[in-house]
């Protein structure tokens, strides 16, 4: 009896050392699944490899980056050919004498009327301002102009003249009721005035119709002066 007791204590003790073997070889074998599944190892499945999730996410923020290097390098800086005129725009003006054929470079800060305009609204500018020069130019003998460049930068517009020698002649004559000045050839035009032909005296008026001789480019401005408002 106490042979049999023993031997089923023996099995017992066996069986109870097999659990627990079973159960530390299972947590040892979890840990270590746990160990690989932080450390983002691959593993193999069905014959395919497997990301882990850590190796995962290593790829998904090297994607991010690239993909944000990419973004980021679609961007170009293009500050120095903005659009719009600022007030450190340059302002370059070549004034041209069509008659002798030279040209002075002048080059003036940007009036501050200016600053901000972009390309179009800058040409409509300078269209008005061909239309209907001041006196100032018209006397100078303003014949046009032509913006030749437009950028943030810069801006060069070319001034047209045909200058008269002071000792040149000219020739008063009347075009769509207003006092035009012309060239010694009395056919090419000088410049336009705002001088109407109703504020002229009557006999003027008559002398107009025939136009009237200047000798020269005091004699002009002083009859300009005499009836320009």
């Amino acid at each position: 009896m106490k042979a049999v007791k023993s031997i089923g204590l023996f099995f017992a003790m066996g069986i109870g050392c097999i659990v627990i073997g079973y159960l530390l070889g299972s947590i040892v074998s979890k840990e270590q699944n746990e160990v690989i599944f932080q450390e983002g190892q691959v593993v193999e499945e069905s014959g395919k490899i497997v990301l882990e999730p850590a190796e995962i996410k290593s790829y998904e923020e090297s994607k991010l980056d690239q993909d944000r290097k990419e973004w980021a390098s679609s961007f170009v800086d293009v500050s120095s050919d903005s659009p719009f005129l600022g007030k450190d725009t340059q302002l370059i003006l070549e004034e041209v004498d069509v008659r002798k054929g030279t040209v002075e470079e002048i080059i003036e800060a940007l009036p501050e009327k200016y600053i901000g305009m972009e390309r179009e609204s800058f040409l409509q500018c300078m269209k008005d301002y061909e239309a209907s020069p001041p006196l100032s130019e018209r006397q100078k003998g303003f014949v046009g102009l032509e913006v030749l460049t437009f950028s943030r930068d810069r801006v060069v517009v070319q001034k047209n003249y045909r200058r008269a020698d002071p000792e040149d002649g000219f020739f008063l004559a009347i075009m769509d009721y207003r006092v035009i000045v012309l060239y010694d050839d009395a056919k090419t035009i000088y410049m336009t005035t705002d001088i109407s032909f109703e504020m002229l005296p009557k006999d003027l008026q008559e002398r107009m119709a025939d136009m009237i001789y200047v000798e020269n480019e005091q004699a002009l401005f002083d009859f300009l002066e005499a009836y320009t408002s």
